[in-house]
């Protein structure tokens, strides 16, 4: 058909920050491959939660998503929308609407989106169909502001974005005059958490032997206490504060996950974004498995250390990944037959 015979649907959409939230940042999957240069692994800390959005929302891959941070952003949408929000509970509404989460969800043109305060958690990820488009720092779009990496949201603020379909697909059910969901959800890291306490499991660390029998008892039998001054570079425990040892330690790769003591005997769990060299001695390391569990960790949240052996960690990475994968095909399945088409998540 020739130009001008029929009006084009727009290629690309923007959204207006109206409200950036506590910390809204974009994230992916991080830099793997750049720790070598000192460039922490960053991207959205609750991978499973991240992934489970992107499959409702019907992207593959590697797809940029919005992190949520204990109180989310204000959006206007000024063409329609296909997205998700996995992750925390968050009260979430659109045009003042109540909107349910963990499931599809269509907004039409000019949709106001408000997630509010959090209610259980501390981090949700936002997946818009197509992935929020912008320019690769490094390989990724994962912002890190403290290495001038992309920064946090900000009033006025635009994020942009591949228009959804026109309407609402077949079977979602309205939420007010301009959103639609899909008539299921899934679950998420809600189901496997806690209510009142965290249970991290860990592996001795390569300096465990530094501290006394006393210290690393006290380690597993204490209850500790997400401090007010956690980010996403680490978690800083608050409690009774280990004996520390006074041997001094040459700076060592870290990973996520690992768990140091600096002087004042206080451990710091570190989390995607940690630095990948460290001077404090390191008294273990949490599983892989339960790397996700700690981002839902908020100021205030409690926890205590559970110590597995070094084969039982890989046996549950293993069993982590066959269950993670399953879920998130069967995520995929269910979100291709919601938007009624061919795409989404493997």
């Amino acid at each position: 058909m020739r130009d001008g015979a029929r009006t084009h649907e727009p290629s690309v959409a923007r959204v207006r920050v109206l409200a950036p939230g506590l910390f809204t940042t974009v994230q992916d999957e991080g830099r793997p491959s750049h720790r070598h240069i000192g460039v922490p692994l960053g991207g959205a800390l609750d991978q499973l939660a991240y992934r489970a959005a992107n499959r409702l929302a019907g992207n593959r891959g590697d797809a940029a998503v919005l992190e949520v941070t204990g109180a989310g952003p204000r959006l206007a949408f000024e063409a329609p929308a296909a997205l998700a929000i996995c992750g925390a509970d968050f009260a979430v509404h659109v045009d003042g609407e109540p909107l349910p989460t963990q499931r599809p969800v269509w907004l039409a043109e000019g949709a106001v989106l408000e997630i509010r305060q959090v209610r259980r958690g501390f981090r949700a990820y936002l997946a818009i169909r197509g992935g929020f488009a912008g320019d690769a720092l490094l390989g990724s779009r994962s912002a890190i502001p403290r290495y001038g990496l992309g920064e946090k949201l900000a009033p006025g603020d635009d994020l942009v974005y591949v228009p959804g379909p026109p309407n609402p697909p077949a079977g979602f059910r309205a939420v007010g005059p301009r959103a639609a969901v899909a008539p299921f959800q899934v679950g998420g890291w809600l189901d496997q958490v806690e209510d009142e306490m965290a249970v991290v499991r860990v592996v001795r660390g390569e300096q465990a032997d530094w501290f006394d029998g006393e210290a690393w008892r006290a380690f597993l039998e204490r209850t500790w206490q997400v401090g007010p001054q956690s980010d996403r570079m680490g978690l800083r425990l608050r409690g009774e504060p280990l004996a520390a040892p006074s041997r001094q330690l040459a700076s060592e790769p870290v990973v996520p996950g690992s768990i140091q003591v600096p002087p004042d005997g206080l451990p710091i769990v570190l989390m995607r974004e940690c630095q990948t060299t460290g001077g404090y001695p390191k008294v273990a390391t949490v599983i892989s498995a339960d790397l996700d569990k700690l981002a839902q960790l908020r100021p205030g949240s409690q926890l205590r250390f559970v110590e597995v052996s070094l084969e039982e960690a890989i046996r549950l990475r293993r069993v982590h990944h066959r269950l993670a994968r399953a879920w998130l095909r069967f995520v995929g399945e269910r979100a291709r037959r919601a938007w009624g088409d061919s795409e989404g998540g493997d």
